[in-house]
């Protein structure tokens, strides 16, 4: 008879201990980077040639052609000088302004000629004798998307500065809706005797795809 000593049979396997885990589940997985976005050419989004067209009747005396683009806008931007506090705003895609215009109102009778070609005409806070009122319009825009706004204002010196961004859309991927708009931006602030300058900046559609 052989006998079989009790506990020399083959036991349990080994359990790995926590150590033992393979490097590359230990290791952090990197995350892809996109690819870093080439600045766009913010002089292929200037208005043409308008610094040879003159401003029309009745805005002559109160407005003139936005300047050439100074570059692309970001939030970090925050102008020379001091903040010029809002008093109110307006923004829509659709007015009676059907060329690219900076205008600045001080008199009533200024306002009136502005405020009356949007959907303000019958606000009578904006006519206030203690506010002025800054105008941005984009001109024709052939479809929903190409806009432009008032982004604030500040106080630098003698001279009051009014960043106004313009809204280019096209980015790849993008689909814009055929809709024939006129934009138009308006911010009101504390009157002022003051020049105003109107910076401009472009913004760009991010990628649609």
């Amino acid at each position: 008879m052989i006998a079989v000593a009790a506990g020399c049979g083959p036991g349990p396997e080994p359990q790995p201990r926590p150590w033992a885990q393979s490097q590359a589940e230990r290791q952090p997985q990197r995350v892809p980077q996109p690819e870093p976005q080439e600045p766009p050419d913010v002089s292929l989004h200037n208005y043409a040639h308008l610094d040879t067209i003159p401003v029309p009747e009745p805005f002559a005396s109160m407005c003139e052609r936005p300047r050439r683009l100074v570059g692309v806008w970001s939030d970090t931007i925050t102008g020379p000088g001091t903040r010029v506090p809002p008093l109110a705003r307006f923004g829509r895609l659709h007015s009676r302004f059907d060329t690219p215009l900076r205008c600045v109102a001080r008199t009533e009778e200024d306002k009136k000629v502005l405020i009356q070609r949007t959907e303000l005409a019958d606000s009578v806070r904006w006519y206030d004798p203690n506010w002025m009122v800054l105008v941005a319009t984009y001109g024709f825009a052939p479809d929903i998307g190409p806009g432009v706004r008032i982004e604030f204002v500040t106080q630098d010196g003698d001279s009051l500065i009014a960043h106004a961004v313009k809204l280019a859309t096209g980015g790849p991927g993008c689909v814009a809706m055929p809709e024939v708009t006129y934009p138009i931006s308006v911010m009101a602030i504390p009157a002022s005797d003051a020049k105003v300058v109107f910076r401009e900046y472009l913004e760009v559609e991010p990628p649609c795809s």
